[in-house]
């Protein structure tokens, strides 16, 4: 399992979360999206089904859940990811906490590093997840908007 972390400078969190959901979306292999909140998960929705974002998904519990290529999840107080869709990416957006990230191939964990809040949350969980000896990479948006691999 490969653990990315991406500390969001420049853009929108959102936009960056859409920018790699689409990537994934394109190596034909199966994506579910962590949110912390309802409102996020039905922002998340309808960016996604925009036209500058159009991402064929579903929100969790969606009776098309098995087929979609992207499913949104909102777990409120569980912690377990329980999908429907085999998904081989799990995308993790803000303080979504969860515990049964090993089933994913890749985990990518985007958050807003102008907000000490999510930094702070961000660096106990590097941690966390370091002690178990996953493979993790941080990278951080520069001024011009690239994300450069550095150290956390």
């Amino acid at each position: 399992m490969e653990i990315n972390f991406y500390g969001v400078l420049q853009d929108d969190v959102q936009k960056v979360v859409a920018v790699l959901l689409e990537k994934a979306y394109k190596t034909n292999k199966n994506s579910v999206l962590l949110v912390p909140t309802v409102e996020e998960a039905k922002s998340f929705d309808a960016r996604l089904w925009s036209a500058v974002s159009w991402l064929p998904h579903c929100l969790e519990g969606d009776s098309k859940e098995e087929k979609a290529p992207l499913v949104i999840s909102f777990n409120g107080v569980s912690q377990s990811i329980n999908v429907k869709n085999n998904a081989s990416f799990c995308f993790v957006f803000g303080e979504s906490e969860h515990y049964d990230l090993e089933k994913f191939e890749k985990i990518y964990i985007i958050f807003d590093l102008r907000n000490q809040n999510s930094v702070k949350f961000n660096r106990e969980r590097w941690k966390d997840l370091q002690q178990k000896n996953y493979a993790m990479r941080f990278y951080k948006q520069n001024q011009q908007g690239k994300f450069e691999e550095t150290k956390l």
